[in-house]
């Protein structure tokens, strides 16, 4: 039984419409106890009833967006990995153009003592953002080992068509020997279209090319190796990781090529963390290695997240929340004002500065 129709019978049950004057247009005389008369309801008193418990609170939507207005990209909690990387916000930028998801998947490894761990393998133990920000922050714990790998779209430093990933190993008891490695499994020409795709060894990372269309890989902090090969090659990052074996330092083209790097190890204990990156960049192949060194600056991985999450939030220092918010309310409050950030789009052409109904894969993005 609806909530209306409850208040409907209670307020029938506790007056007689005659008590009330006729005002109403209907042709009763407001003594037949009609219970959806026009003015039901403005002068009853309704009894307290007890409403039945819900079910469980469950997670409805399993993917967390990033986006700076030029690109978005999801992290999917099921398959503990970013999962898209759409080349532009709306859906269709033009009249004439559809934005393409150039990611199959990417996601960090862990090398512990020797025995490497891809984390799509690892349960998640948290997922959310960074501080009221667009920064996508997942927890993943193996052994003695915590991993925080941090996903974001930036806004600083010049960034556009970028991506960044970075993971930040530490140990929670003990001494172990860590080492990171990241898998980047690139479509350059967008989902369905990774057939062909060249690679190339840039000054700093790895090119990776489809016609006209171009991805570079850049490494942030110098790997001790990089492995870029085909699904199914012995050396593929994925395929030399899940063998235990080191990165071959090899560059091979050919048909859903994926990309990855590998870090020297450290020998970490309690209060000692290291932290890894990848930036990933779409644009003219003979530009992209200026665009990724000017973003990259010389900077760690650590900085390069301290130095979006300090962006962040000098941009919620201009908001005016409403008075008397919670902590809880002021929480919400500026993650939805982070969401409407990440909404706009920012990339020139005929809908930029338009705030999107949602970030992908919600379907208003239009």
């Amino acid at each position: 039984m609806s909530a209306l129709l409850l208040l409907a019978l209670a307020c029938h049950r506790s007056e007689t419409d005659s008590a009330l004057p006729d005002t109403d247009s209907d042709l009763d005389s407001d003594t037949s106890n009609v219970i959806f008369d026009d003015d039901l309801g403005t002068r009853c008193v309704t009894p307290p009833v007890a409403l039945a418990g819900g079910p469980a609170v469950t997670r409805s939507f399993p993917f967390l967006p990033t986006s700076n207005g030029y690109v978005a990209a999801q992290y999917a909690i099921d398959a503990r990995a970013l999962v898209a990387w759409n080349d532009a916000l709306p859906r269709n930028p033009t009249t004439t153009t559809t934005s393409r998801d150039r990611l199959w998947d990417a996601y960090f490894g862990v090398r512990i003592d020797g025995v490497v761990t891809w984390l799509n393998t690892v349960p998640v133990v948290s997922a959310g953002y960074v501080g009221e920000s667009g920064m996508i922050a997942v927890t993943q714990k193996i052994g003695d080992v915590t991993v925080v790998t941090t996903a974001f779209a930036p806004f600083g430093s010049g960034a556009t068509d970028d991506l960044v990933m970075t993971a930040t190993a530490s140990v929670d008891a003990g001494t172990h020997v860590v080492a990171l490695l990241s898998l980047e499994n690139v479509h350059t020409g967008g989902q369905g279209s990774a057939d062909g795709e060249g690679i190339a060894v840039s000054s700093t990372g790895v090119l990776e090319t489809r016609g006209a269309d171009a991805v570079l890989h850049t490494p942030i902090d110098a790997p001790l190796h990089r492995a870029a090969a085909p699904a199914g090659d012995s050396r593929n990052p994925w395929m030399r990781g899940t063998a235990n074996q080191a990165f071959g330092d090899d560059a091979v083209s050919g048909d859903d090529v994926a990309v990855g790097f590998e870090w020297s190890e450290a020998t970490l204990s309690q209060g000692t963390p290291i932290t890894r990156g990848v930036l990933l960049s779409l644009g003219s192949a003979d530009a992209l290695q200026a665009h990724a060194d000017a973003f990259v600056h010389g900077r760690s991985a650590a900085a390069i997240v301290d130095d979006e999450h300090a962006g962040w939030d000098a941009w919620h220092l201009v908001e005016t929340p409403p008075a008397g918010l919670s902590v809880d309310e002021l929480h919400v409050f500026r993650q939805s004002t982070a969401v409407l950030r990440m909404a706009q789009v920012r990339a020139p052409g005929p809908g930029a500065g338009q705030i999107l109904a949602s970030l992908p894969p919600g379907i208003w993005n239009v």
